[in-house]
């Protein structure tokens, strides 16, 4: 007796444990037990029907009289029937729900588990649960709103019977079906409660079910699958039983496939191995769709005394990549009572590789022939499609690049290509293209290509833009700013050009200078460091020099010409008065005049030179005329007729 959750498939069952039926005999399980609910009512006896429609027509009699006699007793009845009634129905509810749970569980001959120990425990104790609750709601006077009876007081109202027995029958239904805690048992999350009675007893009656129902399953079996070759029946059975079934859910579909598969993967006799097919769609869809399966296929998968042959790679539709290794396997062997082998033959030897060098739908046959000459040939078709996808090459490598100004910098880069089948040369496109502006950061650039087949590759790079380049500075031509000493101090200067400096990314960009523009310098030569930091903290460091020089000779001060009247012979000693003043040395000067004051300058005239020196070696120099005449006055004695020292 099959379930809605199958047995395991490891298991193999030796033939003995299936006894066989002739062909004439019809096995009990065929006539009684395979019969679900809808066909067991049809095979009640004729009698019992009229039995039963008798009574029915008996009571409506005894009715129809107590009425006529006593005008009052029906509507007595109706209530008694009415109040009392309702705690069968409650008990009928969650029985019923029960039941239903129970012939869910099994899909050939669902109504006998009802009839087990434990299968009848279990929908009995759901509907005395129904029981219990309605007392408890009776006993709680909960009427959920509506009037009980206000004309018979101590009696309950139709409606809020029925709504109280409804409650009373789903809401044990509920209980019973809950958990209060769950434990953790063998890794397993496990409910603790009262669903865990429930399920106990669907276990037990899981088990009694399949203890009870092991013979007859077995002869069934036995019987519909006598003659069944295992390798014929191995596609075309479960296909076509799948097939019949309009509301096989999809997961159960997958599971028997996965079953049947394990199923012949097994080694075993293939006897057993057919029995065990036979099993495996009778636990999945019952014995009807088993027996229709077999009765419509008969003369495909019965034996016919031909050469078996099982062709297990490459398998029949499958689908196979461009030159994927696929190695042909296959087995030929006689049906039994049959002839031996004496030749077989496939498109290539068992071991070797089947052709999947060019695409398309392909065939592989193997022919055997045994040796009363039955000769019999399998062919599976197959498909080679292209499921390589192209490959990607001359992807470049992570690129860095300086940001060239505020947008970021235009990069390029080789263009990747790719190599496929077909076509040789996929095309390749970039979400970015060779020559594009990138902004600052890093922008990851993702590459596809795609070749006839619709296969697709994927590669990518990344190209970072970055400002890691500090300001250009400007500064003053030839690095170096001359500036004349205006006092001792030195001299105030400022730096003309300014220094200034522009970033590629962030513009102009301020500057400072250590001394600032406007500080007074001392004679001599003065290094001036500048820098200047953009936005990201690039930092350019330059430097100029400051020369301040004495260049200015001192300014000098000398007499006009003279002239001298009433010299001598000898002469006449002359006197004047030279000065000199200096921007940096002030008087601190070297002085001379040649010849010097006070000296004798002799008749005639003589030039004098004066020279004045500061300390950076500036010299100024003037010149006057001296001029000494001879002439004597009234008294004798000479006189002077020179000017007064000028300059």
């Amino acid at each position: 007796m099959g379930r809605s959750r199958p047995p395991s498939s490891n298991y193999t069952p030796s033939p003995a444990a299936y006894p066989t039926a002739s062909p004439t005999e019809t096995p009990d399980f065929a006539e009684t037990d395979v019969q679900n609910l809808d066909t067991w009512y049809l095979r009640i006896s004729w009698r019992v029907k009229f039995a039963i429609g008798a009574a029915v027509l008996i009571l409506v009699g005894l009715i129809v009289v107590l009425q006529i006699l006593y005008p009052g007793a029906l509507f007595a009845w109706w209530t008694w029937l009415r109040d009392q009634g309702q705690w069968l129905a409650a008990f009928a509810l969650g029985a019923l729900v029960g039941a239903g749970e129970i012939i869910s569980r099994y899909n050939d001959a669902p109504q006998r588990a009802l009839f087990t120990v434990p299968g009848s425990i279990y929908w009995a104790i759901n509907g005395l649960s129904a029981v219990i609750a309605l007392l408890l709601i009776r006993a709680s006077g909960l009427t959920f709103g509506i009037d009980a009876n206000p004309d018979a007081p101590g009696t309950v109202g139709l409606a809020v019977g029925a709504l109280q027995v409804l409650v009373a029958g789903f809401g044990a239904m509920a209980f019973f079906r809950s958990s209060f805690f769950f434990a953790n048992i063998d890794g397993q999350e496990v409910g603790i409660g009262p669903s865990t009675l429930l399920q106990t007893m669907l276990t037990a009656s899981d088990k009694a079910v399949d203890r009870t129902r092991a013979k007859a399953r077995a002869r069934f079996v036995s019987s519909i699958m006598q003659d069944v070759s295992a390798p014929k029946a191995e596609r075309s059975l479960p296909a076509h039983s799948v097939a019949l079934m309009q509301n096989l859910a999809k997961e159960n579909q997958q599971a028997f496939g996965n079953e049947v598969r394990t199923l012949y993967d097994t080694p075993m006799n293939d006897q057993v191995r057919v029995l065990n097919l036979g099993l495996l769609i009778m636990n999945y869809m019952g014995p009807d769709v088993l027996r229709a399966a077999v009765s419509a296929l008969q003369d495909v998968i019965r034996g016919d005394n031909t050469p078996n042959i099982v062709i297990s790679s490459p398998r029949d539709g499958a689908v196979y990549g461009l030159n994927e290794a696929v190695k042909a396997a296959y087995v030929c062997k006689g049906e039994p009572g049959g002839a031996e082998i004496a030749s077989s033959e496939g498109s290539v030897k068992n071991g070797e590789l089947i052709h999947t060098t060019t695409l398309g739908e392909k065939e592989f046959k193997v022919t055997a022939e045994d040796k009363n000459g039955h000769a019999h040939t399998e062919v599976h078709r197959y498909i080679v499609e292209d499921k390589e996808p192209p490959e990607l090459i001359s992807v470049p490598k992570d690129i860095t690049v300086e940001a060239t100004d505020q947008r970021g910098a235009r990069v390029f880069f080789e263009e990747p290509t790719a190599t496929d089948e077909d076509p040789p040369r996929p095309e390749v496109i970039c979400s970015h293209a060779s020559g594009t502006f990138f902004g600052l950061g890093t922008t990851k650039v993702t590459c596809r290509t795609e070749d006839a087949a619709g296969n697709q590759a994927e590669d990518y790079f990344k190209v970072t833009v970055r400002d890691t380049a500090g300001p250009t500075l400007r500064l003053p031509p030839g690095g170096v700013i001359y500036a004349e000493a205006q006092d001792a101090d030195g001299a105030k200067v400022s730096y003309e050009p300014a220094p200034s400096a522009i970033d590629s990314v962030d513009g102009a960009v301020d500057v400072s200078c250590d001394p600032d523009s406007g500080s007074v310098f001392a004679i001599g030569k003065h290094t001036v460091r500048c820098w200047a930091i953009d936005k990201e903290g690039n930092k350019t460091e330059g430097e100029f020099e400051v020369v301040v020089r004495d260049t200015t000779a001192p300014d000098l001060k000398t007499p006009g010409d003279i002239t001298i009247e009433g010299a001598t012979e000898e002469g006449v000693p002359v006197k004047y008065e030279v000065s000199a003043t200096d921007v940096v040395d002030g008087n601190h000067l070297d002085l001379r005049c040649d010849p010097p004051s006070g000296s004798v300058f002799p008749l005639g005239k003589t030039v004098v030179i004066c020279t004045a020196s500061d300390k950076a070696g500036n010299e100024a120099t003037r010149t006057f005329t001296v001029s000494v005449e001879k002439g004597v006055d009234d008294t004798g004695t000479s006189v002077n007729t020179g000017s007064p020292p000028g300059e």
